[in-house]
């Protein structure tokens, strides 16, 4: 599996329902594809949507032994080379695509 796939499996698994459909919203109306809603706000909603993936917390991920950790302190020195460093920039583009992560 892609790390942008293990990105999104462990990151959208934080993100409640409510988020996860304005996410869904924002992309289907960032090319006018989409009919906004009754009380669709598109600025509103990415508003809300970019608060919530900023409370996400950055991770370091292990792609040989699939695992996550949040303090590089926990990562042994001989061994670092083979985590990836998950930033806010990496998760906001893979759960909202990069159009819709480069608009709000």
């Amino acid at each position: 599996m892609t790390i942008q796939k293990e990105i999104e499996k462990y990151y959208s698994q934080l993100l409640d329902k409510d988020t996860k459909k304005k996410i869904c919203e924002l992309n289907s109306n960032l090319y006018g594809i989409g009919t906004e809603g009754e009380n669709f706000n598109f600025m509103k909603y990415a508003k809300e949507v970019s608060e919530k993936i900023s409370e996400l917390p950055e991770m370091y991920y292990n792609s040989f032994s699939d695992f996550w950790c949040d303090n590089i302190d926990d990562i042994k020195e001989e061994d670092f080379e083979e985590w990836y460093q998950i930033k806010l920039e990496n998760i906001k583009e893979v759960l909202l695509g990069t159009e819709l992560a480069n608009t709000i």
